[in-house]
């Protein structure tokens, strides 16, 4: 591995196979055996220990999107800059469980003046789930940033979402639309009121539906760079937007302390909805 790439835990299993970035203790990449992958991920090119890594399910904690205050620090907090530690790996014969660990320290209490203790668990089997447990006592936002992994851009339909949304890309007016959304341009949507329950619908086959399963959250955020649009050079190729959309299991209007947020992926093959 070179020197300026980040630590990389490739887990190969009878019932799936995954990688997941020590920087960030960010899941890149899950697929059950005999699957496509879920999750979209740049080009092994693009990933470096200088940037975050676009793709997978990124943690941004301890806050969304910018600094309230400070121009200064990174978009989306630190977490996902950061080497966490590893504190557990086991296989439970029907789930594989992986753990990392972050602590607050004098490099995270220049940024974030509170102490904390923040834990990602992920589970695989013929599911995965990301679960962000954090214990302080200063007010976080965030969100998991599902880079979810299509056949054709063109062809999304999510459900689940809700009807009321605040457009980030006209000054963040609140709309409604209808409960089933397809996307045919750059989208930056912070849906209010969100089902538990989110379905992604990509492709003509029954089989390509993926649900996503919330929990913690108070919001969900819905985004594609479609074409340039938040696409840097540095971290994708430019027709990439056709292969992924993002939903994001998020907590952006409900600031917490304490708290958690968990977003569970599993393959829905059922011929309704």
């Amino acid at each position: 591995m070179a020197a300026n790439h980040p630590e990389i835990i490739e887990i190969k299993h009878s019932r799936f196979r995954a990688r997941v970035s020590v920087r960030g203790a960010q899941l890149l990449n899950f697929a059950p055996t005999g699957d496509a992958d879920w999750l979209w991920c740049t080009d092994e090119k693009f990933i470096s220990q200088d940037r975050p890594i676009r793709g997978g399910i990124p943690i941004c904690w301890p806050w969304f999107g910018q600094h309230p205050t400070r121009d200064d620090l990174p978009s989306h907090g630190f977490a996902r800059l950061m080497d966490w530690v590893l504190i557990s790996s086991e296989d439970f014969g029907s789930f594989y469980q992986i753990a990392f660990e972050l602590k607050s320290s004098d490099k995270t209490m220049a940024m974030w003046p509170h102490d904390f203790t923040a834990r990602v668990m992920m589970k695989f089997g013929d599911y995965c789930s990301v679960h962000l447990f954090v214990k302080t006592e200063g007010e976080w936002t965030g969100a998991l940033h599902s880079y979810l992994a299509v056949n054709d851009i063109n062809q999304v339909r999510i459900s689940g979402l809700g009807e009321s949304y605040q457009d980030n890309l006209d000054n963040r007016v609140v709309k409604t639309e209808k409960p089933s959304v397809v996307v045919n341009g750059p989208t930056e949507r912070l849906y209010l009121r969100p089902e538990p329950l989110a379905r992604l619908h990509h492709g003509s086959k029954s089989s390509h539906k993926l649900d996503l399963h919330h929990e913690g959250n108070s919001d969900v955020m819905l985004w594609t760079p479609w074409k340039g649009a938040g696409i840097s050079p540095a971290d994708m190729s430019a027709q990439d937007y056709k292969r992924m959309i993002c939903i994001e299991t998020s907590r952006i209007q409900k600031p917490q302390k304490n708290g958690k947020l968990s977003v569970r992926l599993e393959k829905n093959s059922n011929l309704e909805g």
